[in-house]
């Protein structure tokens, strides 16, 4: 035993010794990281075994419960998997491994002439004290032991085991097999076959040199995952009784055996044979190939190195050597561990001297893979080829049998029965003798009827019956029904994280994408019928209230751009650019990208041609090309992609820019208007924060005085922009030819496959200047919330406009309730502070259109849960009466035909005496600003980021847990 265990040296690892160099990396390790959803470094991963992990209440959890321990360093993984139940919050299935074993202090020898007992130098002794008083005192404790007598035993006595040799010959041997893996270390076991003998499972098992390129520390995990899962879902065998179909068939009088030299199988180019007998070919193949390696072995053309290299070049590559995966194809799961194993063996022989290369005679890992998979075709096999006898001999029963309805094919199942339930109905109310002439032709009707609802087209054909019509709609309208569900069923699962397959995504795209247009068409179709929705009224006070502002503005229209423009060329070119932006990543092009594209690079080369063309379509082209529209799928929320003509592509993205310019350069837009270049997203949150601690005497509350936070949005803003309002407004500042140009171009023909309508109401994103359109539109809407007088404070003179979160003295900062404002595209943040008469006032309006005699105002009022309930508002009476008269009296100053405000989207937080917190979120951030005087004993905890602004004391608190927009 002793020699095969040394002869076996090569292929044991000595870690195995060891059991401690597998603490996180052993088989309940790797059960727990499964059950966990983890991943331990160099071990496998694994699909999630439960998807429920999300909280059900985030009103209550870990977060803001003071009774449990709170942890907020960073969880490694391995403390997670080492003590499942004290960091995780649900272990479910996990496995509890052993801590620790007991330190081995055998070191195997690399030399057999070494004594069984002797000083190895791996093991260093204890150092020594550097006491110099404890030296010199043992110095001369030595010094006086060496003048004493040697001890002697008295007469008689002698040691235990005196004439026992210390070790003998085989002690080395024995202490070797004492510390052995299995089944070295066992003087008796049952007899096992070679093919059940796994050689290098062991060698996976360990921890995978960081040296290893990336392909073979994949291959370790693989193989690790595969053993984790047999590990995992491994059974004690059933005992069955075994079945031998060819006996039984050579039992029979239909089969008889003989012996053949040579087979020949000649194979037409039309051939039937099915799966059954072109694996069976493939199978034989290699079996051949096997076969006569071992020829060429037992006629001395190679030798035995050579065989084992063309065994093992076989096994490895089954996938090139034959096709047996064409006919089943779950066979790449043999030829994908058939590699992994070539490179576990690989880089664990081509080391050291031995160097790289092809070849190294270790076949029987790869051997067994294909021995196994053989084991289990057989039985396939068989039954296949007893389904062929028995199709043979009985003929095919397959009309009499139903079919298993697959996920593949649940659609098409239920659209066949759900026709043929209609036909049976449309067929019975017909004469006997003339059914089958009309069958066909109804079918074409519920086809064609099915189209014409897809496409929201009328259907209608004239002379049908009308029970037959009535029959087909009633189908129509139960398919429709059921395509609708299960679009929103599927587009659930989507947005879920659960596994669907690649085509029902993009299916699922595709039936959003039509139930998306069918809305909008009909939305369109009813501002066609009932519109404008914009009475005279608020049309004429909107535009007052603008052409108002312009005026005291003293703002300048923007011209149509001269024939002699001296910006022309640096315009055209930063248009240009912008367009080639979104080409930057892209390899491959369609046609109308590629049309685009070559626009682009022509423009560059004749800047002089493409702005004369520009120019002259936005002064004479009114009929615009049709758009194309569909949605990239981001699997939680879909964005509208609009494709449209690449020559007027052009010509507005130049619009845009020479918009853009000419209006910044007349100060079209004030400061509250946001984004802007001056402050990106994290610095304006800053600012705002800034601003809000500068307010003169914010956060003063001992006279009653209140601060309120209002965040908001403007609702259906770009839906519900009337394009003639819009030509109205955009003439107060543009030239009439741009202006038409531009609502003309939202005035377009959309298309989707077969469905298209004009767009008659509401703004095309897509268009190179809607943001300009949008921050203008937006700036009327300011206006309206404002009031003139607040939006020119705010504003500052147009000869020396203020800065953003700045006035120009603090009366004009303290004259009115509304402190700060900031518009971001469609959400809006309004800043007020009120004394404690005009809140009293403000709630008792309130109170009077909607009164709260059960103080049912708080059920329902929206509050930040991402902040711990002390941090949150706190829902006192007087807090919430006068956060919801805030948002009211705000909402009723914009007409609903062209915006509103729902309490659903938006959020207001009041500071007061009750209420040290003042709350909200921006671009991204949530933002939990706490003034010093207000402060009690407190530390900021792990995952909030503080600031600290000197000016009157100021806590920014920031958390994470949104700061992605």
């Amino acid at each position: 035993m002793a020699t095969l265990h040394r002869l076996a040296g090569q292929l044991l690892s000595d870690n195995l010794i060891d059991r401690n160099y597998f603490y996180l990396f052993d088989k309940e390790s790797f059960f727990t990281a499964k059950a966990l959803n983890m991943c331990i470094p160099g071990g496998p991963k694994f699909e999630p075994l439960y998807r429920d992990m999300d909280q059900g209440d985030e009103d209550w959890n870990e977060f803001n419960d003071i009774t449990k321990l709170i942890i907020r360093s960073p969880l490694r993984t391995e403390y997670r998997i080492a003590f499942p139940h004290l960091y995780n919050n649900r272990p479910r299935k996990v496995k509890l491994g052993a801590y620790h074993s007991p330190m081995v202090m055998y070191v195997k020898t690399e030399d057999p002439d070494l004594p069984a007992f002797y000083y190895d130098p791996l093991i260093h002794p204890i150092s020594s004290n550097t006491n110099k008083e404890r030296r010199k005192r043992k110095f001369y404790d030595d010094y006086d032991d060496e003048e004493k007598d040697d001890f002697t035993l008295p007469e008689g006595v002698e040691p235990l085991l005196k004439d026992t040799k210390l070790y003998t010959d085989t002690t080395s041997a024995g202490i070797s097999l004492l510390f052995a893996p299995r089944p070295f270390n066992m003087r008796s076991g049952r007899t096992r076959r070679s093919k059940d003998i796994p050689l290098v499972s062991e060698w996976f098992k360990e921890h995978c040199p960081q040296s290893y390129p990336v392909k073979v520390r994949v291959s370790y995990q693989k193989l690790l995952k595969c053993y984790v899962l047999n590990e995992l879902h491994s059974r004690p065998p059933k005992s069955h009784k075994k079945k031998h179909l060819f006996r039984s068939l050579a039992a029979t009088k239909f089969f008889q055996s003989t012996e053949l030299d040579w087979v020949e199988a000649g194979l037409q180019t039309t051939s039937r044979f099915g799966n059954a007998f072109h694996l069976c070919r493939e199978i034989l193949r290699l079996t051949k190939l096997v076969v006569d390696a071992n020829v060429q072995f037992c006629l001395g053309n190679v030798d035995a190195f050579q065989l084992a290299d063309g065994l093992q070049y076989i096994f490895s590559h089954v996938g090139q050597l034959t096709g047996m995966y064409r006919y089943k194809y779950r066979l790449m799961r043999q030829i994908r561990m058939c590699k992994d194993l070539k490179h576990l063996i690989y880089y664990r022989f081509n080391t050291g001297p031995v160097g790289k290369g092809p070849g190294c005679g270790f076949w029987a890992p790869m051997w067994r893979v294909w021995l196994f998979f053989l084991r289990g075709i057989v039985p396939l096999l068989e039954r296949w080829l007893g389904n062929f006898l028995g199709r043979q001999f009985e003929g095919r029963h397959s009309k009499g049998v139903a079919k298993t309805v697959t996920k593949q094919r649940v659609e098409s199942h239920f659209d066949l029965e759900l026709r043929a339930a209609v036909m049976h109905d449309v067929l019975d109310a017909m004469p006997q003798g003339i059914r089958k002439n009309k069958a066909k032709t109804i079918l074409q009707h519920l086809s064609e009827a099915w189209r014409c609802w897809k496409a929201n087209i009328a259907w209608k054909v004239p002379g049908l019956p009308v029970p037959v019509e009535n029959m087909i709609l009633r189908y129509v309208k139960s398919k429709a029904d059921w395509w609708t569900n299960v679009a929103h069923y599927n587009r659930e699962r989507i947005r879920r994280g659960a596994t669907v397959d690649k085509t029902v995504c993009k299916k699922n795209l595709g039936r959003l994408t039509r139930l998306w247009l069918k809305a909008e068409q009909e939305r369109q179709h009813n501002y066609l019928k009932d519109g404008p929705y914009v009475n005279s009224e608020e049309a004429v006070s909107i535009h007052t209230t603008t052409f108002h502002w312009l005026e005291s503005r003293k703002f300048s229209p923007i011209p149509f751009p001269p024939l002699s423009y001296k910006h022309d060329t640096k315009i055209l070119i930063l248009a240009l650019e912008r367009l080639k932006e979104s080409y930057g990543g892209a390899v491959r092009l369609n046609q109308q990208q590629r049309e685009e594209l070559g626009l682009i690079e022509q423009a560059y080369d004749n800047p002089h041609e493409a702005l004369s063309r520009i120019k002259r379509l936005l002064l004479t082209q009114r009929n615009m090309k049709e758009v194309g529209i569909q949605f990239m799928d981001l699997y939680s929320y879909l964005i509208p992609v609009y494709e449209i003509d690449p020559l007027e592509k052009i010509t507005d993205a130049y619009l845009d820019q020479y918009l853009w310019y000419e209006g910044d350069k007349r100060g079209l837009f004030s400061n509250w208007i946001k984004p802007a270049d001056s402050e990106p997203p994290p610095l304006l949150v800053y600012k705002w924060c800034q601003g809000i601690n500068n307010l003169q005497g914010v956060w003063d509350t001992g006279d009653g005085q209140c601060v309120v936070m209002l965040q908001t949005k403007f609702e259906k803003l770009f839906e519900k922009i009337d394009l003639t309002m819009l030509n109205r407004l955009l003439r107060l500042i543009l030239d009439h030819n741009l202006a038409d140009y531009m609502c003309a171009k939202n005035n377009v023909l959309l298309a989707y496959k077969d469905m298209s309508h004009t767009n008659s109401h509401g703004l095309i994103r897509g268009l190179q200047f809607a943001s300009f359109v949008v921050q203008f539109y937006g700036l009327s809407l300011d206006l309206l919330l404002l009031g003139l007088t607040r939006a020119s404070e705010i504003a500052g003179p147009p000869q020396t406009p203020n800065e953003f979160m700045t006035f120009c003295d603090t009366k004009v900062e303290t004259c009115h309730p509304i402190r700060m404002y900031a518009r971001y595209i469609d959400r809006v943040h309004i800043m007020f502070r009120f004394t404690h008469e005009e809140a009293r006032d403000l709630i008792q309006r309130y109170l009077t259109e909607h009164p709260d005699p059960n103080n049912e105002n708080m059920v329902g009022y929206n509050n930040k849960k991402c902040w711990p309930r002390d941090a949150r508002m706190r829902l006192m009476k007087h807090d919430v009466n006068l956060g919801r008269s805030v948002f009211w009296g705000i909402k009723n100053r914009l007409p609903r035909s062209i915006t509103t405000l729902e309490w659903e989207n938006g959020f207001v937080s009041v500071y007061s005496k009750d209420n040290p917190n003042l709350l909200f979120s921006m671009c991204g951030f949530e933002v939990r600003i706490l003034p010093k005087i207000r402060t009690t004993q407190s530390n900021t905890k792990d995952g909030i980021y503080k600031i600290n602004i000197p000016r009157r004391g100021l806590r920014l608190l920031f958390s994470e847990s949104t700061t992605s927009t």
